[in-house]
């Protein structure tokens, strides 16, 4: 399993020691004060250093007898330059001098792993502390670093899709986000502070990614930091609206139809064109002999609705998927309401505003044609049809 964190810095350690005691020209022996940098699993097998500028070659070393003592480096050939107490002697290794290059990863609660970047993953990142901090995934033994969410990558040909951003949460142990791309990520690191969260479950519809952990509980107000690493080569869906108004009282673009009572003709398919029927704002419903909807605070309609009729109503709706639609409907008679042909509503709401829930499992992403069906049974009095919607 990997080890989840935030990069703090990138520390880089070159392989050197000082010399413990000052060396005179033709000395074949180097005291330092610890040679564990020169010391291969073959002692015997030697290397290379540098010693003020100069590259020697030397043949192995000799542990000094306690921890204080100065170890011995013997050198394939005398010194040419002599070397004073403190000079700096470096392990090279291909020419270059070594270096050991290390992540420095707090994990939360204090926990910080210091992990190592071999040669390849070096050219990716700049020595130095990093402000803010860059989530990273190493490996469980700690031994290589696999992935840095929001981080180009040339080798998983992966792109940055939307690096960090600071939520808010609305309420304990679930966290929105609003994405610019679509496919569900494929790493989605998220932080309280420098606190790793682990993330249980993630789901996406639309453009809102919604994220639950089950072990840590956080209340309202509380900011986390989240990144996520996408496919490049997954095809973005269309971006659909964050949550808000989809349709207000009173609202244009309907397309309407009268036919009689008893016609039982089915208008509520999506893909049934409509290009034909007459188009009006709402609210429907305004014959002759209509009391009037003042009364009950409703705005009188702008069409002519005849008695002992039916009417279809049908406009397109942009939602976000999988969310719910929360609807209010003013209207007289006997209504039916589908949405995408699948049907979400039917009552008799006798005048009184209603108020129900379309489920976000009827609820696609992007846009969507709602149908509505109402019929007047009356033969003295109109229908009346109006309806908001929100989510």
């Amino acid at each position: 399993m990997a080890e989840y964190g935030l990069l703090q810095e990138i520390q880089v350690q070159v392989r050197d020691t000082s010399i413990a005691v000052a060396a005179s020209v033709s000395d074949t022996e180097l005291l330092v004060d610890n040679a564990g940098d020169f010391s291969n699993e073959d002692a015997d097998e030697g290397g290379v250093l540098s010693l003020n500028g100069a590259l020697l070659e030397y043949t192995g070393v000799e542990w000094g007898i306690g921890d204080e003592d100065p170890d011995t480096i013997f050198l394939a050939a005398p010194l040419a330059v002599a070397a004073d107490v403190g000079d700096d002697v470096a392990a090279v290794i291909a020419g270059l001098v070594a270096e050991d290059w290390w992540a420095v990863v707090d994990h939360g609660g204090g926990d910080v792993m210091v992990g190592p970047l071999n040669t390849v993953e070096r050219a990716a990142w700049a020595p130095g502390p990093y402000d803010p901090p860059v989530p990273v995934m190493f490996s469980e033994d700690l031994t290589r670093l696999e992935d840095a969410p929001g981080r180009p990558t040339s080798s998983g040909g992966r792109v940055q899709a939307w690096d960090q951003d600071m939520l808010v949460l609305e309420g304990p142990g679930e966290v929105a986000l609003a994405l610019t791309h679509t496919p569900l990520p494929m790493s989605l690191l998220a932080f309280w502070g420098t606190q790793f969260i682990p993330i249980t479950e993630r789901s996406l519809s639309g453009n809102l990614l919604t994220v639950e952990d089950s072990d840590e509980v956080f209340g309202a107000g509380e900011v986390i930091s989240a990144w996520y690493l996408y496919d490049g080569a997954a095809p973005a869906t269309p971006e659909a609206p964050a949550p808000g108004p989809l349709l207000a009282f009173e609202s244009s673009g309907w397309k309407w139809l009268q036919i009689g009572r008893t016609d039982a003709t089915d208008y509520s398919a999506p893909a049934f064109d409509d290009s034909a029927w007459a188009t009006a704002s709402a609210a429907f419903g305004d014959p002759p002999t209509s009391p009037g909807w003042a009364s009950r605070g409703w705005p009188n309609g702008t069409t002519q609705w005849d008695i002992e009729t039916r009417m279809w109503a049908r406009r397109t709706i942009t939602a976000v998927g999988g969310a719910d639609i929360n609807v209010t409907l003013r209207a007289d008679r006997t209504v039916t309401m589908w949405l995408d042909g699948v049907e979400v509503y039917n009552g008799i709401p006798n005048g009184v505003e209603q108020t129900f829930t379309i489920d976000g499992a009827d609820v696609p992403s992007g846009s969507s044609v709602l149908a509505v069906r109402i019929t007047d049974e009356s033969s003295s009095l109109g229908c009346y049809f109006d309806m908001e919607a929100t989510q």
